[in-house]
């Protein structure tokens, strides 16, 4: 059956270095699996589909050793996938599976001939802005302390200010209702209040 391109489910650390590829595991493997020569999936492996088929990636590792949110998967992923579960009804599609920070692309040849051209044309223009980046830094300057707290101090009664005159500014209609139950200046309610009472001279 076809699937859309799926995520990577194994970081290159978890991968071998150099994969088996069908044809090594043998000719049984490839009939048990309906697998394809160049396919270095292990579909023995548990939760593990012989559904599609994927060749040895191409990887552009992660930026980072580690994301903040734990993630270590490649910035970018390439495999040439076959996807060929229940072939009589579904067909058999092969495709470049490219795969990129959640997001997923399935190419053919004139795309993936569209997307080297687009990086090699990327190429020049990124070592451009990294010595474009390397100039401007010789400006930059560490923060100080001392200075960030006392701006952050000074910055602190005229944000009390600004919400009083804001609550100034705010229409009536804006402005809460008194509680019911503060009652009248002087006592009593609006349907009971309290009347004067003048002493006797």
């Amino acid at each position: 059956m076809y699937k859309p391109a799926q995520s990577p489910t194994e970081t290159p650390t978890d991968r071998q270095s150099t994969p088996l590829t069908a044809v090594e595991r043998g000719p049984e493997w490839m009939a048990a699996y309906c697998c394809t020569a160049w396919c270095t999936m292990d579909h023995s492996s548990p939760g593990a589909t012989a559904e599609w088929h994927q060749a040895a990636p191409a990887i552009i590792p992660p930026l980072k050793a580690r994301h903040d949110d734990g993630n270590v998967e490649p910035f970018l992923t390439a495999h040439v996938t076959t996807s060929n579960g229940e072939p009589d009804v579904f067909g058999v599609h092969t495709e470049l599976w490219i795969w990129s920070g959640g997001e997923s692309y399935e190419l053919d040849e004139e795309q993936t001939d569209q997307l080297i051209a687009n990086i090699e044309s990327f190429l020049p223009r990124l070592r451009g802005a990294r010595a474009l980046l390397a100039e401007a830094r010789k400006g930059d300057c560490p923060r100080d302390p001392a200075a960030g707290s006392r701006a952050e101090s000074e910055s602190e009664p005229a944000d009390g200010l600004r919400e009083v005159e804001d609550a100034k500014a705010a229409p009536a209609c804006c402005l809460p209702e008194p509680s019911p139950s503060a009652g009248w200046a002087g006592g009593g309610t609006p349907e009971r209040p309290v009347q004067a009472v003048h002493s006797a001279k």
